[in-house]
């Protein structure tokens, strides 16, 4: 009787261990990101934002830039730079430069498709600008994924 009371005492401990969230699907530790192109051939600006986002979130305490198929948010980014046409009688009326970026959030489970979760676009005057942007935003998207999105990473 002792060893069936002792086997059922440790099935008890087993169940709770493996119901409890530290064996949860979410991702521990360095949240896994990867950073994309919404271009098949990112322009310039595309790499040079890529190239410091990968930095700044790679030495980040919170992120780790992935590119391996695992449970991960997935960042798009297109940035677009254009010169706006103008209309005046003056011959030296300029427009300045419009540096737009756009920013699409998703999260990837390993073997399943992607869900949107959010996008953000706006003006930018340097590429800090954005980095300083992406960082916070980053923080708040799995902020929201922990606590109102669990299931996708289930």
């Amino acid at each position: 009787m002792k060893k069936l009371r002792l086997l059922f005492c440790l099935l008890v401990v087993v169940c709770i261990i493996a119901s409890s969230s530290t064996f949860s699907a979410m991702p521990q530790g360095k949240f896994p990101i990867r950073i994309i192109s919404s271009r098949e051939n990112p322009n310039q600006y595309e790499r040079e934002v890529i190239k410091q986002l990968e930095r700044a979130f790679n030495n980040s305490p919170n992120f780790r830039v992935t590119t391996n198929n695992e449970d991960r948010i997935i960042l798009s980014i297109l940035i677009q730079n254009y010169i706006p046409g103008t209309v005046s009688t003056d011959v030296f009326a300029t427009s300045s430069p419009v540096n737009i970026y756009t920013l699409v959030w998703l999260a990837k489970p390993k073997n399943n498709h992607a869900f949107f979760i959010w996008h953000d676009l706006g003006r930018y005057v340097s590429y800090n600008d954005i980095i300083n942007h992406v960082i916070k935003s980053a923080d708040i998207i799995v902020w929201q994924i922990k606590n109102n999105y669990s299931y996708i990473f289930e």
